[in-house]
Parts: C-alpha cells; sequence; structure tokens
C-alpha cells in the first residue's frame, strides 16, 4: 500500500490495519522463537553429527521452513491490502452515487425555483406596466 493510500485511510481502518499487522507480527515472532528452538536443536544434531554433509542436510529444513514462513508472511499482507483496497472502492462508489443523487436533487430545487423567480417577475412587471397606463381622459378633466 502507498504512501498516499495510508494517507487517505480512515483513523479506524488505520487502526484495524495496525492491529492486524501487529497480530502478524506477534505470529511471525512466535513463529521465530519456534525456528530459533529448531535451529538450536539442529545445531546440536549438528554437533554430534560430526560430518559436514549430515549438517548441511539438517539445515536445508530449517532454511525452508524460513522461507515458507516469509512467503506466509507476504502472502498475508497482499491479501489484507487486497482486502482493504476492494473496500475503499466500494466505498468510493457509494459516495459518488450519494453525491450524484444529491446533485440532481439539488439541480432540480433550483431550477424550480428559477422557474418560481421567473414566473414572480413577469407577474411584477406586468403590475408596474398595468400601473403605470392611464386610463383614457384621466388628466384632461374627464
Amino acid at each position: 500500500m502507498t504512501d498516499q493510500q495510508l494517507r487517505k485511510l480512515s483513523r479506524k481502518n488505520l487502526l484495524k490495519l495496525l492491529l492486524e499487522q501487529e497480530k502478524a507480527r506477534v505470529a511471525l515472532e512466535e513463529e521465530l522463537q519456534a525456528t530459533k528452538a529448531e535451529l538450536e536443536k539442529k545445531r546440536l544434531c549438528i554437533e554430534n553429527a560430526g560430518s559436514l554433509a549430515e549438517a548441511a542436510l539438517q539445515l536445508n529444513g530449517v532454511f525452508e521452513a524460513a522461507q515458507a514462513a516469509a512467503q506466509q508472511y507476504q502472502d498475508n499482507v497482499k491479501e489484507q491490502c487486497r482486502i482493504q483496497e476492494e473496500e475503499l472502492r466500494k466505498k468510493v462508489e457509494r459516495t459518488k452515487r450519494r453525491v450524484e443523487e444529491w446533485v440532481h436533487i439539488t439541480e432540480e430545487e433550483t431550477l424550480k425555483k428559477c422557474k418560481a423567480m421567473k414566473q414572480e417577475a413577469r407577474m411584477a412587471g406586468s403590475k408596474e406596466q398595468f400601473a403605470g397606463e392611464k386610463a383614457p381622459g384621466a388628466y384632461r378633466g374627464e
């Protein structure tokens, strides 16, 4: 996830992401401790084995386990990012639809108000014009 994407996340989503990362870190820490214990056992076996070829075969299993753990962690992080990205896309789409609805409603209301104001202006103009006309003979003393 890029810095820009992280900055756009809400505090709640950031905390959720942080908690998920912490859970993953704790799990990896536990796995690391187990791997270290296994490594120590293997080290003792190697010391007792005496043969370099035999030691290499025993160590190979440790490296494979470490590689598998690293791959599992990477896959987990990618999946979490994909899930969050999809949630954000859905949220953006919902917000976009609400904004479009609001714009449409506001536009209709504005058009109605403009129409009413034009009608009012016409009515006011007609009244002024009517009031401005003089009755025939009104000033001639008729």
